[in-house]
């Protein structure tokens, strides 16, 4: 709507105002948005809030929602430990059935047992004379009855005890013949007898020394195994069991809280990872020649002291020139050097607009104005820089505003050689 004699200048200058308009406009209708879900959020909080008071039995308040946190979170916690002494106990009733169910098969087998041997033993019960022959043997004296059978049972008893405790003894024997051959390095009692047989009796005293000596460090690594054991379970016991349990708890809720809150990370991270290449595809599309520009005008403010100027992630870095090429980062640098950077980087952006066209036609050049811009350069950098100016001034209009006398004097000294390219105006110009 502006009148078709606005020039280029004020008509980019409202185009970019409205623009900055409608990007503030955007940011707080965003913040608005986020308001509104903070609020959203804090009423669901509420109500989850009075939902739990009233389950804990407490009034609500809000100020004492950390203690109704801790409140309901003792509960919780005092809840899962009941529900886990519940599942321990049922699960040793259930083991205790089970034993009890392997008790009653083995009696049910023991007495199935006990009938056949008594069937081939002949004490059953219509035995007759063969039952009261047995029991005249054994002493008992009485009829072939219910005594006859007694006395066969307590008979069948004795004996079994007398097997049962004969296997034990034979198998504990066999067991401790093993380990001796085993420890011996034997493969059978005959071998060990012969190795003993051909043994002198120096060589049976040095094993014996050696025995001695392995068990005496056995012995030590056991004192020490001990100790450090008995360090470790003192270490439990000042730790406490329930503290312990609230730990495991702890990292039990804050576990669901991060897997919980992964569906929304991952998300957000892979956009900001696909955002960052596209920014760096960006930057080394359209960014390629104003850095070159910018890295040879640099090169020659700093008189060769650095010859590149490059990007990192988030920051701007220089690579020094000469044999070393150390690279310094725009933080690192002085406040003089950042300033002659900062003015090579302008200077590029702005010959690389002057290049671009708007509807075939070339954009008009914009005047590069300069205040004092020179207060922190030395009078080397002084010099290149206003000699890069007067080369600019070629192909825009350049002012340069200051009131240090040797900047001025400078400016006399380019003027000399080269006066259609500098002007100097105001006292004494």
């Amino acid at each position: 709507d502006q009148p078709p004699t606005v020039s280029t200048s004020a008509g980019r200058f409202l185009l970019d105002s409205m623009r900055t308009v409608a990007a503030r406009q955007q940011s707080i209708a965003e913040q608005h948005n986020r308001i509104a879900g903070m609020e959203t959020r804090r009423e669901g909080i509420l109500a989850v809030m009075r939902r739990v008071c009233g389950i804990v039995g407490r009034p609500f308040d809000p100020a004492a929602i950390v203690e109704l946190g801790r409140a309901a979170d003792d509960r919780l916690r005092a809840a899962e430990t009941a529900r886990e002494q519940r599942r321990t106990l049922d699960a040793e009733i259930g083991r205790h059935e089970e034993d009890l169910a392997g008790v009653r098969r083995s009696r049910e087998q023991a007495e199935a047992d006990l009938a056949a041997l008594r069937t081939e033993a002949g004490f059953g019960a219509g035995a007759g004379t063969g039952a009261a022959a047995v029991a005249d043997d054994a002493g008992a004296g009485g009829d072939a009855g219910a005594g006859g059978n007694a006395a066969a049972d307590q008979r069948l008893d004795r004996a079994w005890e007398r097997s049962r405790r004969r296997r034990e003894v034979q198998a504990e024997v066999d067991g401790w013949r093993q380990k001796f051959l085993v420890a011996a390095g034997a493969a059978d009692a005959e071998a060990l007898l012969e190795e003993c047989l051909a043994a002198s009796v120096a060589t049976l005293d040095d094993e014996s020394a050696r025995i001695d000596e392995e068990a005496a460090r056995l012995r030590a690594s056991r004192d020490a195994l001990r100790d450090e054991r008995q360090a470790v379970q003192a270490q439990v016991d000042a730790l406490g069991g329930d503290r312990s349990a609230r730990a495991w708890a702890d990292c039990r809720m804050h576990e669901a809280a991060v897997l919980d809150r992964l569906g929304d990370y991952l998300p957000l991270r892979l956009a900001t990872l696909a955002l960052a290449r596209a920014a760096r595809r960006y930057r080394d599309e359209h960014q390629a020649p104003v850095l070159s520009r910018a890295s040879d005008l640099f090169a020659r403010i700093t008189g060769g002291g650095y010859a590149d100027i490059r990007l990192a992630e988030k920051d701007i870095y220089a690579v020094r020139g000469g044999a070393a090429g150390r690279s310094v980062f725009q933080r690192q640098m002085s406040e003089g050097t950042n300033d002659q950077m900062y003015l090579a980087l302008r200077l590029a952006a702005l010959e690389h607009g002057h290049e671009q066209t708007v509807d075939g036609r070339a954009v008009e050049p914009l005047p590069l104005i300069l205040d004092d811009g020179l207060v922190h350069f030395d009078d080397d950098r002084t010099r290149a820089m206003l000699e890069v100016l007067a080369d600019v001034a070629a192909r825009m209009q350049v002012i340069v505003f200051t009131h240090h006398r040797g900047v001025v004097e400078i400016a006399r000294a380019i003027h000399a050689g080269r006066p259609d390219a500098v002007f100097i105006h105001g006292v004494g110009g």
